[in-house]
């Protein structure tokens, strides 16, 4: 008797032509993107203010961890520790790269940035806050 389990004739399985799906999704998602950009673009950038801040909190919770794992040196959090690592490490730069449409459209998300604080008391009386 072997030590090999019976696969049964099966063959293994083929999954190359699937590998091409990723970057369908992420290319459907852009195109997505772009249609409701043109649609409704303060819409667009609320939307994007969401995800974007969803993520970062995956992020920065990440780096978090890590540090709190760095700080308490505990051995046993070690597999936890480094998909924390390279998540905090390898998506944080792409954060930057996606803060870039908030910054662009950030008078339509926010539009107090663009009024003006000498004709609204309580803005005024705000503008310390908001700056």
């Amino acid at each position: 008797m072997s030590a090999l389990p019976n696969s049964g004739g099966l063959a293994p399985l083929e999954l190359s032509r699937w590998r091409k799906v990723p970057g369908y999704l992420i290319g459907g998602g852009l195109v997505l993107c772009l249609i409701g950009a043109l649609v409704d673009l303060k819409q667009f950038g609320y939307s994007w203010l969401l995800a974007f801040m969803f993520y970062l909190s995956l992020v920065l919770g990440a780096a978090f961890l890590v540090m709190m794992h760095h700080l308490f040196d505990a051995s046993w959090s070690v597999g936890i520790r480094r998909f924390c690592e390279h998540l905090a490490c390898l998506v944080f730069p792409w954060m930057a790269l996606f803060f870039l449409p908030i910054a662009l459209l950030a008078p339509k998300i926010y539009p107090w940035m663009s009024l003006n604080p000498t004709h609204d008391h309580d803005l005024a009386a705000k503008w310390p806050l908001f700056t």
